[in-house]
Formats: C-alpha cells, structure tokens, sequence
C-alpha cells in the first residue's frame, strides 16, 4: 500500500513539474498557451502551501530568495512592477520548493525514477519532432533585417539556441538516475545522451553543439580518472573560475579580436560571433549612458534591458550574466555567481569523499552551461533545479531511506 502512496505522490510530483517545461512548438495557440498559464499558476500556489510547512532554510535557498528580492527592489525603484517580474522570477524558487518537498519525504529515488522517464519521454518527442519538422513546428519573427523578417524556428522544446541547456540538464537526470539505481550507466542512460546530442546537432546552434560536445568530453575526460590516484585532486570550482575569466576575455575584453584570422579559419564563423559582439557593444553603451549609482548597484529592472531594443533591436544581452546586471546589478551578478559556485563546492566535496561519475555528469552540466552564458541568455528554471540538485546531491547519493539533512539547515 505504500509503495502506491508513493508512486502516487511522485506522479503528482511530475504534474507539478510539468508547466515549467514549456512545449513552445504548440504554446502558439492560444487555447495550449493558457492552459499552461492556468496549470503554472496551480503549480505555484499548491508548491508554495505544500513547501512552507515544516520549512527549513539553507544557504542557497536563503541567497536565491534574496537574489528575487532584489528583482522586487530594483523594479520597484525604476517603476517597472508588473506581473511579467512575477512570472519569470518565480518558477526558480518554487521548482526549488518542490526538491525540498521530495527529500523531506524521502522520495529521493523513486522520483529520480519518475523525472528521469518524464524527461526520456520528452526527449524523445522533441527529436520526432526535429525529424518531421526540421525547419521548426513554427517560425518567430524575430526581427526585421531590411526589406526582410528574420524567423527563428521553435521546435518542441523550445528555440534552437535556447533548448540545449534543457536537454542537456534532462540528459544529467537520466544519466544520475541510472547510475543510483542499477550502479552503473546502462543502455537506459546511454540512449537518452546518444538521442539528446542527435537533438542538439539537428537544432543547427553552433552554440548548443560547442556545449554539448565540452559536456560529453568533460564526461569523458574526467570519468577516466575515477580509477586514478589523481582523483581526489578534481576541484571543480576551480574550471568555474577560469570560466569566468574566459568570459571576462571574450564578453568585456573582446581578447578574441586579436585572432580574427585564425578563428575565420578554422571555425568558418565571423568573429563577431554572428553578432553578438555589437550586442554586447550597445549593452555597455546603455549602462553607460543611462546608468547611476543605484543601477550599478541593483540594476534597471526585469524590463530595463528593453531600452536597448531602440538601437539594436535585441530583446536581450546576448550573454546571461552580463543580462542579469542590467537587471540586478553587481549584487545580483555576484549572488548568481555564488550560487553557481555553491553548487560546484558541493559536487568537488563529494567527489572527495567518494568519487562517482554522478559528481562529473552534474560539473558537466554546469560547465557547459556556463559556456553557453557566454552568449546567450536562458530564461529556463530549470537551470536553478540543475544548482541546487547539486548543492543538495549528498542526499541522494547518500539516501538510505530515511531522511537526510544538509549541514548548514536551521
């Protein structure tokens, strides 16, 4: 009778999940786009009322709830409240509600079990899809060059750049799923990596292929030393470091100009990086022309950056961090910062007591991520459910049935 109590409960856990992954190839009807509004919005309140009982902060939840109250101050300092705020800045908090849910009830493995075959299922569909629909379910016009509209194919998932972190992250649970319950990475986990870098490839992002190959080959590389006395040595905040020194080179620097022939010639890509540095170009103008103290402090709100459309037509910063200052400023950017760092400290600690290729697919996932910052901006929640997954994985690596406590609670 339990264990029906229990496959209950994760399926509803599911159900809760489940307007958080948008299906943008259908979200253009209007009908299927409401819904989803409609079942985000239950979502929501039921996670809210279920998380709050018995709640329990820690770090990263306490810094994450700041991060969105500085989201709060800084629009109601530039006048730019609205619902839209709620609406993005939410989803984060409440996915994070929901794995505080899920290991206060010891459900840790069996909803392992049940994400990881939702998320299969959906991988599944989305590369379907690519193959019937190659050009996208639907085309966005994204803006107009000259006498033409630019058209952004949406795919199942999501956009071409915008769904590799998403895939990538259900790539993550499928592959931790298989490891914790059958000890090793079988078939199962295989197949779903195999199917969501087809996925990848057939979106055509240069974007998404370079993240998806520095994913596997951070797998590939580091799951070969398991066996080694050098293991143990692994510290994986430090990549995160010299990740943000390549951004710091490429984003602000522009170090990469300095090589324009080379890169041309082996990549067959203008250094521009289609663009994208002219993006970043007129994000630094807008900040400094427009910004003062408290800007720089706090930022412009979510809806500040769309000042910037006037002179370049971009909806955003073409680079996730440099994003989220314009919104929130350098105690946003640094608690984001934090947080990712957070996340990174918990897997190295793990790694150290028990080395698991667990710990290298989650620094994989976060690696390759953060590449991917470097040009683009994502808007998924379920990149925080990826950060504190990590920051709280000791209680799935260490699950025995019974509950588990992260130091650092109160």
């Amino acid at each position: 009778m339990k264990k029906i109590y229990l496959n209950l409960r994760c399926l509803f856990y599911i159900f809760l999940i489940v307007p958080f992954i948008r299906l943008e190839g259908f979200v253009n009807n209007e009908t299927i786009d409401a819904l989803y509004s409609g079942m985000k919005l239950c979502s929501v309140i039921i996670l809210f009322v279920w998380g709050v009982y018995k709640f329990k902060f820690d770090k990263f939840i306490f810094l994450y709830g700041t991060y969105i109250l500085l989201y709060i101050l800084s629009a109601n300092m530039n006048n730019t409240m609205s619902l839209s705020l709620y609406v993005a800045i939410l989803p984060g908090l409440v996915l994070i509600l929901l794995l505080k849910i899920v290991i206060r009830h010891n459900d840790q493995i069996i909803f392992l079990k049940y994400l990881s075959n939702f998320f299969m299922l959906l991988v599944i569909s989305n590369l379907l899809f690519l193959i019937i629909y190659p050009d996208g379910i639907w085309q966005e016009v994204t803006r107009q060059v000259n006498l033409y509209y630019e058209l952004t194919p949406v795919h199942l998932l999501g956009k071409s750049n915008a769904v590799t972190p998403l895939l990538l992250i259900m790539s993550s649970f499928i592959l931790i799923k298989d490891k914790l319950v059958n000890n090793k990475i079988t078939a199962y986990g295989i197949i779903g990596l195999f199917i969501v870098l087809l996925s990848v490839i057939l979106t055509k992002s240069s974007t998404g292929i370079l993240g998806s190959l520095v994913y596997l080959f951070v797998i590939l590389i580091f799951s070969l030393k398991l066996q080694s006395k050098l293991n143990k040595a692994i510290n994986f905040r430090l990549y995160f470091i010299i990740g943000l020194i390549i951004t710091l080179a490429v984003v602000f620097f522009q170090f990469q100009n300095n090589f324009s022939y080379i890169f041309e010639l082996l990549f067959d890509k203008d250094i521009t990086f289609s663009n994208r540095t002219n993006v970043w170009n007129l994000t630094f103008q807008y900040i400094r022309e427009n910004f003062v103290l408290k800007n720089y402090l706090l930022g412009s709100g979510l809806s500040g950056y769309s000042a910037i459309i006037y002179a370049g037509r971009y909806a955003h910063a073409h680079n996730h961090l440099l994003h989220i200052f314009v919104q929130s400023g350098v105690f946003g950017v640094c608690i984001y910062i934090y947080l990712i760092y957070s996340a990174l400290k918990s897997i190295s600690n793990g790694q150290k007591q028990e080395p698991n290729v667990i710990y290298i697919i989650l620094a994989a996932n976060i690696f390759a991520t953060v590449l991917m910052f470097i040009t683009e901006t994502y808007t998924t929640p379920m990149i925080v459910l990826l950060l504190y997954f990590s920051y709280r994985i000791d209680c799935f690596t260490n699950y025995k049935g019974v509950s588990s406590k992260k130091k650092g609670d109160v």
